[in-house]
């Protein structure tokens, strides 16, 4: 489908602007060293406060019900840090006093909401409470509906902290949420063990009564399913671990020891704390362990804190003696000079134990591979090296240094792709004064007074040249250079097109001086480039002399040179030769037009004169030429020097003017 030029130009004009930002863009490591900008931060998000929860609370109750949902996916997505806040916003909201009945009464519409129609279903009455605020927003059912929020916000975040806050909401209306509870354990089972031994000492009487009935109602008085069961969840038996030890459920001290040398760091915390916890009553599960983990018994006269410190230092010497000797392996290889070696000895060191106290031994070693790496232009392996040696030594003035060498390795890295940063060295030259090669990267700068563009920077500035044209095309028909040049245009388009119809009325006069009539041939449709070689063969009149008597012969051939003019009835092949007025009267001579000359100043060669022509006279090579070019053709329609058949006609020129508009 042909649309119009002005379409052709926008749409050439966006696939410019275009091919320039894909350009820029193409360059992406050069821009990927602009720093991203931070994301925004939501200024409506509160600051946790119980403030801000009383508001949120009062958005509950709103007319809008866009502000009831964003205030109650508020308080029921909350993170860690609201937790104090919910605690306190507890302590506030037991001062409010409404019937049990009535909020026993909108906990029942907030089911219903969800479909359900017995009290003891499995749902989540969270997903009714919008619902239910749609058509009822009393006091009783906005309060309510806070509780169910806070309370799913506690949930979902686990861990003691927030389960003592829970606990706290639960005992805001204990016999409400009786199937609330209920549901609670159903959902979360073992889990939540920790939660309720930490609630059989809270200070409600149906809180502290509700836990000691629910810790076996989960199997939670068996401490050694219970470890069986959470073995695979680390967070929850640390917590249990540390339950266990602040109620002091002295039933479960024999599988707390246990784990004093669990492998998981959190569970081995948590069961040394908790032995710490029962102090002298453990005394006699400290024996045990020692005998059983050691293979000796602790003598009688130590107490409980020796015989616990000796069982801990004991058993680290055991956990970390791999890690230990493959950090002495990976010391003497770099002694030795076995970077590699030393590299491999010190990942396994680090693989059995991350946090060994000796790690920082391992960061000259680093350092030295780093400096190895740099030497061999692997500038990217030499960063990273440098930045973990930072990372293990305790020296502030030494991890300065080394993160200024990692500077320097990431400015080398980019310098070697065509990007110099500059002022990444004359960071390094600050922090690091004696990194000679920062110094002499910013004199090489400041020598040259700059550098050559890289192909990076190069196809940045063709990218934005196109972006620029692409821009220009669409708007500079408003600038001023830019209507100048439009004028300009047009007017040599205007010239050229009357040029091209001066050289087509001059081709058609040289086919009729050859002896052809205008209306037996006809141009088609040929331009100026294709009418100047006919103009070009129209022969010059020449004068010349009056040759000698029976020298006549010489006028069978016609000259091919070209400012030869001659006659038209007899031509001379001899330039400079005057022709008299009495010659010309004798009668024309046929035989001087079978020779044309095919292009100014070059002769057609004898042996390919034309046949004569049966169409009557004799075939001109001007001619010729014209049907070779396929630009002449018989027809009985008659020429028009002046028909506007070339590229610039008026249409042409509605064309143009639509590429300035």
């Amino acid at each position: 489908m042909s649309c119009s030029p002005r379409t052709r130009l926008w749409r050439l004009s966006l696939v410019l602007v275009a091919a320039g930002w894909s350009t820029v863009l193409a360059s992406g490591p050069a821009l990927a060293q602009i720093p991203e900008a931070s994301a925004p931060t939501d200024a409506a998000a509160p600051t946790p406060s119980v403030e801000a929860l009383a508001t949120l609370a009062a958005e509950l109750g709103s007319d809008d019900a866009a502000t009831r949902r964003r205030a109650f996916e508020t308080c029921s997505t909350l993170s860690e840090a609201w937790i104090g806040a919910v605690t306190d916003r507890a302590t506030a909201l037991a001062r409010q006093h409404f019937e049990p009945d009535a909020a026993e009464e909108a906990l029942r519409h907030f089911r219903h909401a969800t479909g359900s129609r017995r009290a003891d279903d499995a749902v989540d009455i969270a997903d009714g409470v919008l619902d239910e605020l749609d058509s009822t927003r009393d006091r009783v059912t906005v309060a309510m509906a806070e509780r169910v929020a806070l309370m799913r916000a506690m949930e979902n975040l686990g861990g003691r902290r927030a389960g003592r806050a829970l606990m706290d909401l639960f005992a805001l209306n204990p016999d409400a949420l009786t199937w609330e509870r209920r549901r609670l354990l159903d959902r979360r089972g073992l889990a939540l063990l920790p939660v309720l031994l930490d609630a059989r000492s809270h200070p409600s009487p149906d809180i502290r009564r509700w836990a000691r009935l629910a810790v076996p109602a989960i199997e939670g008085a068996d401490a050694g399913r219970v470890v069986g069961a959470l073995a695979n969840r680390p967070g929850a038996l640390a917590d249990t671990l540390s339950a266990w030890a602040a109620a002091r459920d002295f039933d479960a001290m024999p599988v707390v020891v246990t784990f004093v040398d669990a492998e998981d760091g959190r569970v081995r915390e948590a069961a040394r704390d908790a032995m710490r916890a029962y102090g002298q009553n453990g005394i006699w599960m400290l024996r045990r362990q020692f005998q059983s983990s050691l293979g000796e018994a602790a003598p009688s006269d130590w107490g409980w804190h020796r015989t616990f410190d000796e069982l801990v230092r004991r058993l680290d010497e055991q956990r970390l003696a791999p890690a230990r000797e493959a950090l002495q392996a990976g010391l003497a290889a770099a002694e030795t000079g076995d970077l590699e070696e030393m590299r491999r000895d010190f990942q396994r060191s680090s693989l059995e134990a991350p946090l060994l106290a000796e790690r920082t031994r391992m960061a000259p070693g680093y350092a030295r591979w780093a400096e190895a790496e740099m030497d061999a232009g692997h500038y990217a392996e030499a960063r990273a090296a440098f930045l973990h040696a930072a990372r293990l030594t305790d020296d502030a003035v030494s991890v300065e240094d080394l993160r200024a060498r990692a500077l320097l390795a990431e400015a080398e890295a980019e310098r070697q792709q065509g990007v110099v940063d500059l002022a990444a060295y004359r960071l390094v030259t600050q922090l690091s004064p004696g990194q000679t090669l920062a110094a002499q990267r910013v004199a090489e700068e400041q020598d040259s007074g700059g550098r050559e563009l890289g192909p990076r920077e190069l196809s940045m500035l063709v990218g934005a040249c196109l972006g620029i044209l692409g821009l220009l095309l669409i708007f500079g028909n408003e600038l001023p250079a830019v209507a100048l040049a439009r004028k300009a245009a047009l007017a040599g388009a205007r010239m050229a097109t009357s040029a091209g119809r001066t050289l087509r009325a001059h081709a058609q006069r040289s086919l009729g001086s050859l002896g052809r009539e205008s209306g037996t041939v006809r141009l088609p449709g040929s331009s100026w480039a294709q009418s100047l070689p006919l103009a070009l063969l129209r022969p010059k009149r020449a004068q010349v002399s009056k040759p000698p008597a029976g020298e006549l012969g010489v006028l069978d051939l016609c000259s091919t040179q070209p400012g030869m003019d001659d006659s038209g009835d007899v031509h001379s092949t001899s330039p400079g030769l005057d022709i008299s007025p009495e010659l010309h009267r004798t009668g024309p001579v046929d035989e001087c037009v079978d020779v044309y000359s095919t292009a100014p100043g070059i002769d057609a060669p004898w042996g390919e004169v034309p046949a004569p022509s049966t169409r009557g006279g004799s075939e001109s090579s001007a001619i010729d030429v014209a049907e070779a070019l396929g630009i002449l053709q018989a027809t009985p329609t008659p020429l028009d020097p002046f028909d506007d058949m070339d590229p610039f006609d008026d249409e042409s020129f509605e064309g143009a003017d639509a590429l300035f508009d």
